[in-house]
């Protein structure tokens, strides 16, 4: 269901909840949507939400966490968003993350280490000190907007968390000293990108549509790799078994 620009939609229908099939929900730019009711949390087939830009969110419900297929969450520009529940851990399927220009939040939840699938984190131009978690399928990593200070302990505790992600392999900055500290003492990041002096800045929400991911940063290795279907045991593609019924819609287009 695509909604994204419905600027003057203040509260979601409760009979969304009967759409127990919807996998994609597109609310980008609602930026009169203010409050993300419980009952969106039911929708447990949903594997891509986009909530960029919606300004007025400063908080979720604690069952986020039910959304356990959920495998893509852009919440890019979400300016005003303050916290992430605890059980957003619980989100064990979810690949991509996009939280840049969440400049109000404050911290991410320590259950953040549940993310086991996570392969791309997006925290361009996000106030908040890096994860310590070990996320140990994060490939990619935008940090745009974070300044290491090099005098101080700064750089040994930045160097303990980027050790703590394994399989890192793409780190963007806009920092020089970030650039050279990595390129100096981590030598297993393969690379490590200055969005600045390239020209490339990815504090958009380059996944607000699946249908682009040609045009992302990102090598298409990363965006491509479906841990999920490794991981699942069973995984069954859901069919439009009766047309007639609403309830069996996986994907809704109003233009």
């Amino acid at each position: 269901m695509n909604l994204g620009g419905c600027d003057k939609l203040r509260n979601l229908p409760p009979t969304l909840c009967d759409l127990k099939m919807l996998q994609y929900l597109n609310l980008s730019r609602c930026s009169g949507v203010g409050n993300v009711p419980e009952f969106l949390c039911t929708l447990h087939e949903l594997r891509f939400l986009d909530l960029s830009s919606c300004t007025e969110i400063q908080h979720f419900p604690h069952l986020l966490g039910n959304l356990t297929n959920l495998e893509d969450l852009n919440l890019s520009g979400c300016s005003n968003l303050k916290k992430l529940p605890e059980s957003f851990g619980n989100l064990y399927f979810l690949r991509f993350l996009n939280l840049s220009g969440c400049s109000e939040l404050q911290q991410l939840p320590e259950c953040i280490v549940g993310l086991v699938n996570l392969q791309y984190l997006n925290l361009a131009h996000v106030l908040l000190e890096l994860p310590e978690s070990k996320l140990e399928r994060l490939h990619s990593l935008d940090i745009t907007g974070y300044r290491l200070s090099l005098s101080s302990d700064t750089p040994q505790t930045f160097s303990s968390i980027v050790l703590k992600i394994p399989n890192l392999k793409l780190l963007l900055t806009d920092d020089s000293d970030v650039e050279s500290y990595l390129s100096r003492h981590i030598q297993s990041l393969t690379e490590v990108r200055n969005v600045v002096r390239e020209g490339k800045s990815v504090h958009t929400s380059e996944r607000a549509n699946p249908l682009q991911m040609g045009k992302s940063p990102y090598p298409h290795t990363f965006l491509e790799e479906d841990v999920s279907e490794q991981n699942r045991e069973i995984r069954k593609d859901q069919t439009l078994s009766d047309h007639s019924d609403p309830k069996n819609l996986s994907k809704v287009i109003i233009q």
